[in-house]
């Protein structure tokens, strides 16, 4: 008999792929701690949340929206800094020496461009975007909208094929 397993449960390809579902179950499991249990008005039975009534319950963005918020909020402080500051300094610079064998681990501003990528932001200099403090902070509050409307922006932007501009006060397609 040939059988095959199939997970229910969606699998995670990549180390941060991981640790992201990783961090989405600790939250859901503290949000069920918070909430408690649904009690049926029919049959008086508790039941236990479900995903989708903890986050109807929760408005605020996920752990990994908020994480990867604060993190672009960082970086452009850190961006925004002189070339004599230390933080700067080991941002752009080059460490010298011999890498280990393997595949390069991710450095910090690998993720800060992945981060930007997810909210609509393609180009490589994220460095200079950071200077023009009123357009770094429009992508970081884009990046702390709850995923749904960061899935209207990319379906906006896919289907009309316009580019997406950031304004002061939110997002706009132009």
């Amino acid at each position: 008999m040939n059988s095959k397993v199939v997970s229910i449960m969606p699998t995670a390809e990549t180390p941060i792929e991981r640790e992201e579902q990783r961090l989405r179950v600790f939250e859901n499991k503290v949000l069920r701690k918070i909430f408690g249990a649904k009690k049926d008005k029919v049959t008086g039975e508790c039941t236990k949340l479900h995903n989708a009534e903890l986050h109807a319950l929760y408005s605020s963005p996920d752990i990994i929206r908020n994480i990867k918020s604060r993190r672009l909020r960082s970086a452009g402080h850190v961006a925004r800094m002189g070339e004599s500051r230390n933080a700067y300094r080991v941002l752009v610079g080059r460490p010298e020496g011999q890498r280990p064998l393997g595949r390069p681990r991710l450095r910090w501003k690998d993720n800060i461009k992945m981060d930007l990528s997810e909210v609509g932001y393609d180009d490589r200099d994220w460095i200079n975007l950071a200077q023009d403090r009123d357009r770094w902070r429009a992508y970081v509050r884009v990046g702390n909208e709850p995923a749904c409307s960061l899935k209207a922006i990319f379906l906006l932007k896919n289907k009309c094929g316009d580019e997406v501009h950031i304004a002061k006060n939110g997002v706009s397609t132009g």
